[in-house]
């Protein structure tokens, strides 16, 4: 039950700093550099908070996790004015040269929609994902990936194409005209219609800093770790976010 933003995943994309005046996602040969499928979606709080507890103790339990790990998982999630947070899943296009699968997609039935399926933002969907713990060595830095495996459609939002015009004075199919011809109905709705990708910045472009509150640097047990994320998420709806 989350809405999705900014989805790319009905084939391979990569980010083209050559593509518009500030750059954007352009669609490519799966085996290409940077080549992947992603899925912004938004979160209300108690579903950013559910999600945050869920990879904290991934992050903790994390194989090969040494000392060198940072303490605490930081913050994965942009909040929003809103108050919402923004959460991102995402999957290679393609490992070691080998392409991987297009991310499964169902309709509100539980039925595989056709590969290609384009979904727009602003849809209403359930995002299925794997949890990846990471550190990487060339920076130190460590978190927990969402790797994108599949997404179910609740409410889709049609297509609407965009025009390479502006508005001007004269012709409006709204307005009723008399015509000799009988009006006749059509339910041949493109389903595979999506809105297009917008070329705005990408919300994760800035990682965003959460205060986190640090204990003494000595053992402690599972009743600990739980207190310092509720030190953390409780945060989130205060006055100084």
């Amino acid at each position: 039950n989350v809405e999705a933003r900014y989805p790319r995943i009905d084939k391979p994309y990569r980010f083209d700093t050559k593509a518009g005046k500030k750059g954007k996602s352009v669609p490519c040969d799966a085996t290409e550099d940077g080549a992947s499928y992603e899925l912004d979606f938004v979160l209300d709080k108690d579903q950013a908070k559910e999600l945050y507890t869920i990879m904290q103790k991934a992050y903790k339990n994390a194989k090969g996790r040494d000392k060198s790990w940072d303490e605490k998982l930081n913050m994965p999630f942009k909040k929003q004015e809103d108050g919402t947070f923004l959460g991102k899943a995402k999957l290679r296009a393609a490992y070691d040269g080998v392409p991987t699968s297009l991310p499964d997609q169902f309709d509100a039935k539980n039925k595989r929609l056709e590969e290609g399926f384009m979904l727009t933002t602003g849809s209403t969907v359930h995002v299925a994902v794997e949890l990846i713990p990471y550190k990487i060595a060339a920076t130190g830095a460590s978190g927990v990936s969402l790797r994108l495996r599949g997404v179910q459609v609740l409410k889709y939002l049609p297509y609407k194409p965009p025009s390479p015009f502006g508005e001007e004075e004269g012709f409006n199919a709204d307005e009723e005209a008399a015509s000799p011809f009988k009006e006749e109905s059509s339910n041949a709705d493109n389903m595979f219609e999506a809105e297009e990708t917008t070329s705005e910045d990408d919300p994760f472009a800035d990682e965003v800093e959460e205060p986190v509150k640090r204990k003494s640097k000595k053992a402690s047990d599972d009743d600990d770790d739980d207190d310092d994320i509720e030190d953390i998420i409780s945060s989130w709806g205060s006055d100084k976010d």
